[in-house]
C-alpha cells in the first residue's frame, strides 16, 4: 500500500482527490474505467468520477476520523489493476 495523498481530508468537506496512473503501466493505452472503493467503517463516500488522460479522480464526502484504505480499480482495453492507498480523515477547523 502506498500513500496517495499528503493532505488529510476534513470530515465535513467534499473534496476531489486524484491519482496519476504511471505511463509505464498504461503502456500507451487509455484508461477506460476507474472504480473507487473505500474501507468499510470509513464513512467515506465517492461520486462524480472523472478520467482525464492518465489522471483519475473522485469527489470524496464525509468520513470518520482515522486512516482508511482507498482503492482505485483501473481498467484499460487489455488489463485491470487495483491501486491501493491511505486517506487520512481528520476534524479540521
Amino acid at each position: 500500500m502506498s500513500d496517495f495523498w499528503e493532505e488529510p481530508k476534513d470530515t465535513a468537506a467534499s473534496d476531489r482527490y486524484s491519482l496519476t496512473i504511471d505511463a509505464d503501466w498504461l503502456d500507451g493505452e487509455s484508461i477506460l474505467t476507474a472504480t473507487w472503493s473505500t474501507q468499510t467503517g470509513s464513512g467515506l463516500t465517492t461520486s462524480n468520477d472523472l478520467i482525464v488522460g492518465d489522471v483519475v479522480s473522485a469527489l470524496f464526502d464525509a468520513g470518520v476520523v482515522g486512516n482508511w484504505c482507498v482503492e482505485a480499480e483501473i481498467t484499460t482495453a487489455t488489463r485491470t489493476k487495483t491501486f491501493c492507498g491511505t486517506m487520512v480523515v481528520r476534524n479540521c477547523c
